[in-house]
């Protein structure tokens, strides 16, 4: 035993230098960054064109980390060899920027998901976790790891490295430590973190920028009585008008241009401020059905209601009215780019319940396929059941993670993605009008393709109703207008809207 190692002041000096380290990297910093970053950066972050700023501000805040490390690695009161000097200097760094890699990627790259499940490893970054998952800029964090886990080991080598330049014993020692080595493999390990770090953000850009096909559609464009609004206007000045007790009306995202083109031929209001918003919202098709089961609204515009809708509404005990009002397809489509351009419903039954799960199974590319579902009570989801399970259970759906600060890390049904691997389904023209995506193709089904002509003549097999559903009697304006609707005008106005009368 050397007299290095049994010198008791010695032992006791490195235990003091282990502990000092360590609480510094571990607490100090965490706390100390975060309160810079959330006071000068995050508010700069938030700002159009403030970027700069901020990143100039995170440049200053990872300098004064370069300095404090770089004091503390030429100081001479340190243990011996490089190696054991540098371990509590890249541990906590290292460790939390390890915690969130791990963390995004039990998120599936969600940045505000990560954010959550990091609190409880990365505790020491409570306030900039915090504060970034209030604001939105969860980006931040790991950026800021980054800039703490790069200008400590630099600092600290840095500074070694000028103390070296002094004296052998401040680099060697009784032991020869591997100077070289270590330094490399400590700029290694940085660069190794950074870049997964970094990957894990490049990945979620990159997927968020894919187009979708989804609910996100602005419904302003179609508000009635809305100065410029995309709502058809009928040829000749409808035979119905309604001065006073309008019917109270909802309905699904892709009937709203229908009916409340209907309430803006035949409505007359009194006064237009806040009209549309009473009498014509649309909540989409679960909601609306909620609503009509607590009579809060006279008609809704929907499909057909699934089992756990119409049991609700079958349990008020009032008198259930469906009248038809037009057709439509129910589609499939895939990327523009896919090869395949039809499936059979039993190849497409196949696909959801996970018996074909290759497109080259179905003469594509040799690529997993990513079949995409709708959320349970939707109209399309409920369609999808109905018309192409029927009684063969679907598969779990594909999920993605979101954060909600008081609930946590929630789970819902992934909105479809155009990558070149999926397949999702809507209403034909929900899909290509309402909410277009160029990059999108319909399928065929069975060999025959849904088209307007093929609707109305009934050959392609998905073809479903949509209904003006009522519970019990309607008033004098609700019959009225569903009357005016199943009328030749009212056909009239839908087949202009897009979709194909009844």
């Amino acid at each position: 035993m050397s007299d290095a190692t049994a010198d008791p002041s010695i032992r006791t000096g490195a235990v003091r230098y282990y502990v000092t380290t360590g609480l510094i990297g571990l607490i100090a910093v965490p706390l100390l960054v975060s309160v810079a970053v959330v006071a000068l950066v995050i508010p700069m972050w938030r700002e159009t064109g403030g970027w700069a700023v901020a990143g100039g501000v995170l440049v200053a805040v990872g300098g004064g980390l370069f300095a404090l490390w770089y004091r503390w690695g030429s100081r001479r009161v340190r243990p011996d060899g490089l190696g054991v000097a540098l371990a509590p200097v890249i541990g906590p760094p290292a460790y939390f920027m390890i915690s969130w890699v791990v963390a995004m990627a039990l998120a599936g790259n969600v940045p505000s998901a990560a954010a959550l499940r990091f609190a409880v490893p990365g505790l020491p970054w409570f306030i900039l976790a915090m504060v970034a998952a209030l604001t939105a800029t969860e980006v931040v964090v790991p950026v800021v790891l980054a800039v703490v886990l790069a200008c400590s080991v630099t600092g600290f080598l840095w500074g070694t490295h000028r103390a070296c330049q002094g004296t052998r014993r401040a680099c060697q020692g009784t032991r020869p430590a591997p100077h070289r080595w270590v330094r490399l493999g400590a700029v290694a390990l940085c660069v190794a973190l950074v870049g997964a770090a970094a990957g894990q953000g490049i990945a979620r850009a990159r997927y968020v920028a894919i187009p979708t096909v989804s609910d996100e559609v602005d419904l302003g464009q179609y508000q009635p009585f809305a100065p410029g609004n995309r709502l058809v206007v009928p040829g000749q000045a409808p035979s119905l008008r309604i001065t006073a007790d309008w019917p109270r009306l909802d309905g699904a995202t892709a009937l709203y241009p229908v009916y409340a083109a209907a309430a803006q031929a035949t409505y007359d209001p009194g006064s237009r401020q806040n009209f549309a918003s009473t009498y014509v919202p649309c909540s989409g098709t679960g909601e609306a059905y909620n609503r009509l089961t607590a009579g809060q609204v006279d008609a809704i515009f929907v499909a057909r209601p699934s089992p756990a809708q119409l049991a609700a509404l079958n349990a008020t005990g009032r008198k259930l009215t469906l009248t038809p009002l037009g057709r439509e397809a129910f589609v499939f489509f895939v990327n523009a780019a896919n090869p395949v351009d039809g499936l059979s419903l039993q190849q497409i039954r196949g696909i959801y319940t996970k018996q074909i799960v290759n497109w080259n199974q179905v003469g594509g590319r040799n690529q997993a396929i990513t079949p995409y579902q709708r959320p349970d009570g939707s109209g399309s989801q409920t369609a999808m059941l109905a018309q192409v399970m029927r009684d063969v259970p679907i598969a779990e759906p594909r999920r993605d993670e979101v954060a909600d600060l008081m609930a946590g890390v929630l789970s819902q049904v992934a909105t479809y993605r155009n990558t070149g691997a999926a397949i999702g389904y809507s209403f034909r023209w929900y899909a290509t009008v309402m909410n277009p995506n160029v990059g999108i193709k319909l399928l065929s089904v069975d060999g025959v393709a849904p088209t307007a002509a093929n609707i109305r003549n009934g050959t392609y097999p998905l073809i479903g109703e949509f209904y003006a559903v009522t519970l019990g009697d309607p008033s004098p304006g609700t019959a009225a207008l569903i009357d005016w609707l199943t009328s030749a005008e009212g056909q009239a106005l839908i087949e202009q809207v897009g979709y194909v009368g009844r």
